[in-house]
């Protein structure tokens, strides 16, 4: 609640937090529950013990009128993104 709230604040259209505590399966959990909260497309992160340790695992949970889909293949294809 302190990552997106302080995100609120600073004006950020989607919030992405993340958290190395929380469990795989409660990051789906965590972002319906702060898309409903701030009303804002959310990414919510935690790590997965079963991976690599600089891997992480997510869920995105959007609002009416903005498809996370095509903003990420958007993104990708603009070079927005880096990864390996």
């Amino acid at each position: 609640r302190i990552q997106a709230a302080q995100q609120m604040e600073q004006g950020a259209s989607i919030i992405v937090i993340a958290d190395e505590t929380w469990h795989p399966g409660v990051v789906g959990i965590v972002a319906g529950r702060v898309r409903e909260e701030c009303y804002r497309p959310a990414f919510v992160f935690g790590r997965n013990p079963n991976l690599a340790p600089h891997y992480l695992v997510g869920s995105d949970r959007s609002v009416d009128g903005v498809d996370l889909g095509e903003a990420i293949i958007k993104g990708q294809l603009e070079g927005r993104f880096k990864g390996g």
